[in-house]
């Protein structure tokens, strides 16, 4: 009977047991779900953490870039404490030795060796060679004084010591008075008086005959603004301080109507640029007040420069899009030395269009790049220092020579750029510089071997950032162009200036030149024609 009870009282306890066993199970099953949910929630909270760590680390190289960009040295120039710095080629001194920047002297040690020396090369130019600028002499005679003791003898000239100075005459404005007489025929015997005015003086010709202004002013004024950045109303702060009254907005209709004249010439260059086997391109953005897109507020426009290593040209437009682009180069059917932009994709699917890369845009990844992998990014510079290197000796090469030398030069570096990138590129952490400096270079590898079968063009497109260099700091000066107008008119000027410094010829003295020749050819007025004809010139004389 016991035995009975104690069996009774065991099942009920089971029961409790099994009851407990399943809510201790589902509690854990809640549990582990809250746990997982909690789990979620911190990965979310750590997506989000390294998402703003890197919009942080992302806008902090933003602000270090646009500080450089502003307050910063503009030069990227890195050496690598292993390396010694590239060096200059040596010139040749008029006797056709070469001399270094630190000459060696030699000096007799007295057991018949010469102790070399180091001697500074001194680095300015003698006045005395500066053989282009007039010179005025002003001389003091000695022969005619009397001795200093006080003997009485008189001296003689054995010899002068000669020294040199710089000055300076301020630019003057003067006035043409253009005097044309009026001739009656009181004996006429036709109808009504019969009067003639004569025509302008032989030799003078305006290039805006209702202006007041002659053409060697429409040349300062058009080379200060473009050539040296300097706004107009500071042109008309100049002219007032030296009794002058000219006012900005009348400098700015003459410089407006002139550039419609400059325009066939201008037309003429494009034409035998976008003729060629190649060009160089790169735009820089331009704020501009156009009521056509936003009023009241200046608009994005953009400046584009394009040309060879002899001209150059530059182009207003108001958009940056891939149509815009293409329609930029009519008819070219060549290589395009341009930047990875997005915006040539559809100008680099045009028949006839190869796009070659800029291994100096390359470099610019690597070199923002220092700050957060130093190691990786020296590598990359010092690989690319090495291609600079050989390309400097390439491009001082005649063309028909540069294949071979690319080949023997570049090609073994190139392959050692490739090697590298694909070994490390898989191992970057994305969206940090390091990753997109490989990044670039690996996405961009085809086109920036282009430049191995192509002889006439460089590794770089530097030369025409260099060119932008100029509207960038007028930008800087006056901010904004005021209407579209204005734009198109200082694409004229900055095309006719760049290519007068690729000539290496006066822009200033290319303007006054042309200013009164404006009747003839477009043809015999452009750059180089100028300069040939100056040359021709010279010969004959």
């Amino acid at each position: 009977m016991d035995a009975i009870v104690g069996s009774v009282d065991r099942d009920p306890t089971k029961a409790e047991l099994a009851a407990q066993a399943a809510e201790l199970a589902a509690k854990k099953a809640e549990l582990e779900k809250e746990l997982a949910a909690v789990k979620a929630e911190l990965e979310e909270e750590r997506a989000r953490r390294v998402a703003a760590e890197q919009v942080v680390l992302r806008m902090k190289r933003d602000i270090e870039r646009l500080e450089r960009q502003l307050m910063g040295p503009k030069s990227e120039r890195v050496l690598d404490p292993d390396e010694q710095p590239v060096p200059d080629p040596p010139e040749s001194d008029e006797d056709g030795e070469s001399e270094s920047d630190e000459e060696l002297d030699g000096t007799d040690a007295g057991d018949g060796t010469k102790e070399r020396k180091k001697r500074r090369k001194g680095g300015r130019r003698k006045i005395a060679e500066m053989n282009e600028l007039r010179t005025v002499e002003y001389r003091s005679l000695a022969s005619d004084q009397h001795c200093p003791c006080g003997c009485g003898a008189r001296g003689h000239c054995i010899g002068e010591e000669i020294s040199w100075r710089l000055e300076y005459q301020p630019a003057r404005i003067f006035r043409i008075r253009l005097v044309r007489e009026k001739a009656s025929f009181p004996e006429h015997a036709g109808p009504g008086p019969a009067t003639v005015v004569a025509s302008e003086p032989p030799g003078i010709s305006f290039a805006l005959p209702r202006a007041m202004c002659g053409n060697a002013l429409l040349a300062q004024i058009a080379v200060d603004k473009y050539a040296d950045s300097l706004p107009l109303f500071r042109q008309e702060q100049r002219f007032e301080r030296i009794g002058c009254s000219i006012a900005r907005s009348t400098m700015s209709d003459w410089l407006m109507a002139l550039s419609g004249f400059l325009l066939p010439m201008w037309k003429h260059m494009s034409r035998e640029v976008l003729g060629g086997t190649w060009l160089r391109a790169d735009a820089a953005s331009h704020p501009v007040k156009d009521a056509t897109r936003v009023r009241g507020k200046v608009h994005r426009g953009h400046l584009w420069a394009y040309g060879n290593y002899e001209t150059v040209l530059f182009k207003y437009t108001p958009d940056k899009t891939a149509l815009t682009v293409a329609s930029l180069f009519p008819g070219f059917k060549g290589t395009v030395l341009i930047d990875g932009a997005t915006d040539f994709n559809l100008l680099e699917r045009t028949d006839g269009v190869v796009r070659a890369g800029c291994w100096a845009h390359a470099r610019r990844y690597l070199y923002e790049a220092l700050k957060y992998d130093r190691k990786l990014a020296l590598r990359g510079l010092g690989a690319i220092r090495e291609l600079f290197l050989a390309e400097r000796l390439v491009m001082a090469a005649p063309v028909d020579a540069r294949v071979a030398m690319r080949e023997e030069l570049c090609q073994p570096v190139l392959h050692g750029i490739r090697r590298w990138v694909t070994e490390l590129l898989p191992r970057q952490v994305p969206s940090t510089p390091s990753h997109a400096a490989l990044q670039y270079i690996d996405n961009q590898w085809d086109r920036l071997q282009v430049f191995l079968s192509t002889p006439k063009i460089a590794c770089n497109n530097n030369d025409t950032e260099r060119d932008l260099r100029r509207p960038v700091k007028g930008r800087a000066n006056w901010h904004y162009y005021e209407n579209p107008g204005g734009a198109k008119a200082a694409a004229v000027y900055y095309s006719f200036i760049g290519t007068c410094m690729l000539q290496g010829i006066d822009p200033l003295k290319y303007f006054v030149e042309v200013f009164g020749r404006l009747d003839e050819p477009p043809a015999a007025l452009t750059p180089h024609a100028i300069r040939e004809q100056w040359q021709a010139a010279n010969r004959s004389e």
